[in-house]
């Protein structure tokens, strides 16, 4: 008969949630670190582990105590689940050997190399402490922001690189994420993991040549013998050059490096790196081809210095010999552009003194002519008084027309050189408020209002009669904003008692009044009004889309014709039209018949979402149009992301448009986490992760809404994947963000559970149950933790709850049936275990739950009767319990209490 007692799982996660900051709990475990080959053995435990503080693909980083020294190191050890003798200990090694012999600043000095008693290897370096420049470029409220500080890291970097390709060390796998940089502007490369050496200094050169190539560098010949074979793809695809991405090892050299550079200023300059497919492999197969048009085009747009992005073009050049030789070359590019940059700034101050000087001195000028010219009016008056003939009047008329002929000159040399500035501002604003309209509708709203604050400054310095157009411009943006959090606000999970939930789509209605009525537009007082302004908005797309959700959603039906009418007027010739009348829309065939004949092709996305949504609402089935619909309009976000949503989790429909969509709009956090949790579906616990984290990242961003149920989520997935101790970890934190909330405690108490510590997992469960007494998993889940920390009675008390939620539940009575037994109540043991066979007497367990508890108590004829029903309705795992309970004698039946 099978275990009594269920396995403990994950309470269900809702489909969207959002995000926070992970917290990890500090281990002191002193570890015995045994010295390298060739050296003394430790003498005892020299380090002492503290919290993790980063987690690649093959090592885990933690702070660490160096005990002899008395000093703060960062530990690096290969992660369990690589073996001593696995080519990742080989690689790891050879970082160690690499890195240790790399004497540069902007390089991590390598203090210590050992292994773990297991035989893995560890190596202990220098403590950095700051952000990776990755974790700093996207705390960025826009991607201008300190670009001149990022651009000095940048040459930092490009430095260190260029010190290891002196010495014949080339990198490859430059990235945002393996630079640190520190508070005060100090910069690190990371991660030499992938490095490779690439040139031997030769011993017997002379001492002029030694140093100009830089000190010898010295591999683990087996390290780099196992990993240069053909084909073999090491690096990260998103800022992997062509030659890695189709394995061309024998071509990687110092410029692979440099088109990793050139992704990291791209990352710098417009806030992406230069492929992105969306997978993996699709992110590969890009850099495969070396399409780096995209990212050029981003570069295009990006308002850096012309220069500077002509040298992150040739850095990114498909073709080896276009890019610079190596990172020397593009320190010294780097170095002469700030260089000159600083000149130029120089050069303006001066020319602002200057400027200040000559208008000071043209005041004076001017102040003096004036005064002159008083002086020659009245010598000119009294020359007239005297004077016998018309010849000095002549010669006062002459001076008088020489003297405006100048000060017309000089005025119309003013006016050229307003209206030059006029001209040059007007441009200036002009094109970025274009740049802003672009940006919103990639919905990238922080860039859009960063745009528009410049277009308002450039107005504001020479073309004021733009101003107004600006202001609507920022206005319209405030308003988009708004309408795009309804949307984003109505696709979140609303917990409720007893372990269920709902997407608030009630919330969306209201919200959607509001927002319109504080614009002036009262769509429901006014409808013909509303849809004329909203027809004539420069958002009239925005606007119309949310008009069509929010007559999906509204439940009032005279608020329902009333934005039905609005739409009409604000977009009658829509391919929509015909679904926004109240009576077809009610209508499921009508609809499923407008839906079969519509021309996806000439429908707008907008509008095509809106039919969606009316369908979804009568149960019609929207796939086939969805699916249709994304083929003709692949570069529109929410098409995807609907798609995505209505899809099965992890579904062939689902995961490939969740991932379009991220790649649409990388900020989104419900597209990120329903993307997580298709994952999930699929078992790709890794990227799952990775997309939970990235919406951890995304919503702290917008204000952390949404943190604690994103962070109990990512838990569930790190326990999907086997980590357990990051689980509880993040679950803990999930618990902090959000006290409140049962689910965090329930899933706390199952990873407790599963780890073994039973009593700290009935404390969470009995946290969870006090908040969400109603939840009928989570208090089976609490008599599961008390029944394995020996509390019988405890768990009676929480089964008979779950009995009383759950009165047709046959399987908890089951398990409750065996706790019975286990505490010799005969009577209560037989009654629930009747109670089940009742609820399903087709069950072969019921009928054995019974059994077992008619032989407990020597009712050995009953329980023959019981075992004999199982075992006909399940011959094979009841037949031969039932032969042997017939071999037995019958003993007397004991007192049932």
């Amino acid at each position: 008969m099978p275990d009594p007692l269920l396995t403990l799982d994950a309470p269900a996660s809702p489909a969207d949630t959002a995000s926070g900051d992970t917290a990890v709990v500090t281990r002191t475990d002193p570890i015995a670190l045994e010295a390298a080959p060739g050296q003394p053995p430790a003498a005892g435990p020299r380090y002492v582990l503290g919290e993790e503080i980063a987690r690649g693909g093959m090592g885990a980083v933690c702070r660490a105590t160096d005990t002899v020294l008395g000093r703060e190191v960062a530990v690096k050890t290969l992660q369990s689940r690589y073996g001593p003798d696995s080519s990742a200990a080989r690689r790891f090694a050879g970082e160690a050997r690499i890195t240790g012999q790399l004497q540069h600043p902007a390089i991590p000095p390598v203090h210590d190399l050992g292994t773990l008693p297991d035989g893995r290897p560890f190596l202990a370096m220098k403590l950095i402490r700051g952000d990776t420049l990755d974790e700093s470029l996207r705390e960025r409220p826009d991607i201008t922001h300190g670009r001149g500080r990022f651009v000095a890291a940048f040459e930092q970097i490009c430095h260190a690189v260029a010190y290891a390709h002196a010495c014949g060390v080339i990198h490859r796998d430059l990235k945002p994420a393996n630079v640190m940089v520190g508070a005060f502007g100090e910069v690190q490369v990371m991660d030499w993991g992938l490095a490779k050496v690439v040139r031997i200094a030769d011993p017997s050169a002379g001492r002029d040549d030694a140093e100009a190539a830089g000190p010898e560098i010295r591999p683990l010949r087996e390290v780099d013998a196992h990993f240069t074979q053909a084909g073999s793809v090491l690096g990260t695809p998103a800022y992997m050059s062509p030659e890695q991405a189709v394995g061309a090892v024998g071509k990687i050299d110092a410029r692979s490096d440099v088109f990793g550079l050139g992704g990291i200023l791209a990352a710098i300059l417009t806030g992406r790196p230069p492929f992105g497919g969306g997978t993996a492999e699709l992110t590969r197969q890009q850099a495969a081809l070396g399409k780096v048009q995209d990212c050029f085009g981003r570069l295009d747009g990006c308002g850096a210095d012309p220069e500077l992005v002509a040298l992150c073009k040739r850095c990114l050049a498909p073709e080896q010999e276009d890019r610079p030789a190596d990172a020397g070359e593009v320190a010294k590019a780097v170095a002469e552009l700030r260089a000159a940059a600083d000149e130029r700034a120089r050069q303006a101050d001066r020319d602002r003194v200057k400027a200040a000087g000559e208008k000071v001195a043209a005041e004076l000028k001017v102040a003096e002519q004036r005064r002159r010219a008083r002086l020659r009016l009245a010598l000119a008056t009294a020359v007239a008084l005297l004077a016998v003939g018309g010849g000095a009047f002549a010669w006062w008329q002459a001076e008088v027309k020489a003297e405006k002929a100048e000060l017309e000159a000089e005025r119309a040399a003013a006016d050229a050189d307003i209206r030059s500035k006029e001209a040059a501002a007007r441009e200036q604003a002009a094109r970025l408020l274009a740049l802003a309209t672009e940006l919103r509708l990639q919905h990238r709203y922080a860039e859009s209002a960063t745009a528009l604050g410049q277009a308002r400054d450039a107005a504001a310095a020479g073309a004021e009669d733009l101003l107004p157009a600006v202001e609507r411009a920022r206005a319209d943006l405030a308003f988009v904003r708004d309408l795009d959090a309804i949307r984003a606000k109505r696709s979140t999970w609303i917990s409720e008692p007893g372990g269920k939930g709902r997407f608030d789509w009630a919330a969306a209605p209201p919200a959607y009044r509001t927002a319109f009525a504080s614009r002036g537009l009262d769509v429901v007082a006014d409808p013909p009004r509303a849809g004329a302004a909203a027809a004539a908005a420069a958002i009239r797309g925005d606007l119309v889309a949310a008009l069509d959700d929010w007559f999906v959603l509204e439940p009032e039906p005279a608020i329902r014709t009333a934005v039905s009418a609005a739409l009409r007027t604000a977009d009658p010739d829509s391919a929509a039209a015909p679904f926004r009348v109240p009576a077809v829309s009610s209508d499921r065939a009508a609809l499923a018949d407008l839906a079969a004949r519509l021309d996806v092709a000439r429908t707008p996305p907008g509008a095509l979402i809106a039919i969606a949504g009316r369908m979804t609402r009568r149960g019609v089935d929207i796939l086939p149009l969805l699916r249709r619909a994304v083929l003709y309009h692949p570069r529109d976000f929410q098409l995807a992301f609907t798609l995505g949503m209505a899809a099965p989790r992890g579904t062939a429909d689902s995961v490939p448009a969740l991932r379009a969509a991220r790649a649409l709009r990388p900020d989104h956090v419900p597209t990120l986490t329903l993307l997580a949790i298709g994952l999930i579906a699929l078992k790709d616990t890794g990227e799952a992760i990775a997309a939970f984290e990235e919406a951890i990242r995304a919503d702290a961003l917008a204000g952390g809404r949404n943190a604690a149920h994103l962070h109990y989520n990512l838990a569930n997935a790190l326990a999907d994947g086997g980590r357990l101790d990051e689980a509880i970890r993040v679950c803990q934190t999930a618990v902090a963000l959000d006290a409140k909330d049962a689910r965090g405690h329930y899933n706390l108490g199952i990873f407790l559970f599963r780890k073994g510590a039973f009593d700290e997992a009935v404390r969470a469960c009995e946290t969870a149950g006090e908040l969400d007494p109603l939840n009928a998993r989570g208090v089976e889940n609490l008599g599961v933790a008390r029944h394995a920390a020996g509390d019988l009675d405890g768990t009676i008390r929480a089964w008979e709850d779950v009995r009383r939620l759950e009165p047709k539940n046959p399987v908890i009575r089951i398990k409750l049936s065996a706790v019975y037994v286990s505490r010799l109540r005969h009577r209560d043991a037989i009654r629930v275990a009747q109670e089940a066979v009742g609820l399903a007497p087709k069950s072969a367990d019921t009928h054995a739950a019974l059994g077992d508890s008619l032989r407990a108590f020597r009712d050995i004829v009953g329980a023959r009767a019981a075992f004999g029903k199982a075992a006909e309705l399940d011959p094979a795992q009841y037949g031969p319990l039932l032969r042997r309970l017939q071999a037995e004698p019958a003993p007397p039946p004991r007192e049932v209490e």
